[in-house]
């Protein structure tokens, strides 16, 4: 894409246009295990909201999600100011595995001379929706160059 005849990597992502916000300091995290011994992995999905962590998911989708929390908030207020300390107990996150994104943009990465990836940030029309799949376009053909 930068003509410099060294591969590139476009990586599409969620953009800007959520109420999923990441960066360094406050990111998205993704808790997972089998929390109700089922057999089947449950993702939580944490995000930052007025600086606190807070679960994506409603009281609904973890109650049928993870079998007997709905127990633990009678109501939907109760469970609005809680995090995921309040949803699940020390014993229960002790082998729970945690992913991190900091960065929900598309991005394009470049090869510099040490040949290690370099992100490029692309026009803010890129990070207006979620992208799921790309396809490069030649200037000629009517593409965007972005150089």
């Amino acid at each position: 894409m930068d003509e410099d005849g060294r591969p590139e990597l476009l990586a599409g992502n969620l953009g800007f246009n959520s109420q999923i916000k990441a960066n360094e300091d406050q990111p998205a995290t993704l808790v997972y295990k089998d929390f109700d011994g089922n057999g089947t992995v449950d993702p939580i999905l944490n995000f930052y909201i007025q600086d606190e962590i807070h679960p994506f998911i409603t009281r609904d989708e973890l109650a049928n999600q993870v079998y007997g929390k709905k127990t633990r908030f009678h109501t939907c207020e109760q469970y609005a100011s809680a995090g995921l300390g309040d949803m699940f107990t020390k014993k229960e996150l002790k082998d729970a595995a945690t992913l991190l994104a900091d960065n929900l943009a598309t991005c394009l990465f470049t090869l510099d001379e040490n040949n290690r990836f370099q992100p490029m940030a692309l026009p803010i029309v890129v990070q207006f929706a979620p992208v799921f799949a790309l396809q490069t376009l030649s200037s000629e053909s009517g593409g965007r160059d972005f150089s």
